[in-house]
């Protein structure tokens, strides 16, 4: 799988369940976690949109974060963790299918991969797969000027 798009993406917040990364089924088990708790059901999300963050620690850990866009200001139940992806230039592969499996043919490219990296998966279509490529991405906030006169 070499044909990509690439986007940019500001800063967002992904809340849901996290656990350890060492292998391609720990993606498979987080998803399937994630899908089996009643924690999906007790977070205010953007849309049904699944998302898995792989994300290495300051002490190289990896692990990975299953769960839904969030917005930043929203309270989250106490069982819930958080990711919080800083404004990113990404690769975007589109996968075979709607299912971690489809990570399968580049489980080697992810371990390689920066983070945090995170694949989407919609309630219908292919899910997408982001991998940071570097770059500057600017932000500011816009000033109204109607609102200062």
């Amino acid at each position: 799988m070499t044909d990509y798009t690439e986007t940019t993406l500001f800063f967002f917040r992904i809340a849901g369940t996290r656990s350890p990364l060492h292998e391609l089924n720990d993606v498979l088990s987080s998803w399937e976690n994630w899908h089996s708790g009643s924690l999906k059901n007790t977070i205010t999300a953007f849309s049904p949109t699944v998302y898995s963050v792989l994300h290495t620690h300051e002490n190289g850990e990896r692990s990975i974060l299953t769960g839904s866009l969030v917005s930043t200001d929203v309270p989250l139940p106490e069982t819930a963790q958080e990711l919080l992806l800083p404004p990113q230039n990404y690769r975007v592969y589109t996968l075979s299918e709607n299912h971690p499996s489809a990570l399968s043919p580049l489980w080697d490219t992810l371990q390689l991969a920066d983070t945090p990296c995170f694949a989407a998966f919609p309630l219908s279509g292919n899910a997408k797969l982001y991998i940071p490529c570097g770059g500057t991405v600017e932000t500011g906030e816009e000033i109204l000027d109607e609102l200062s006169e």
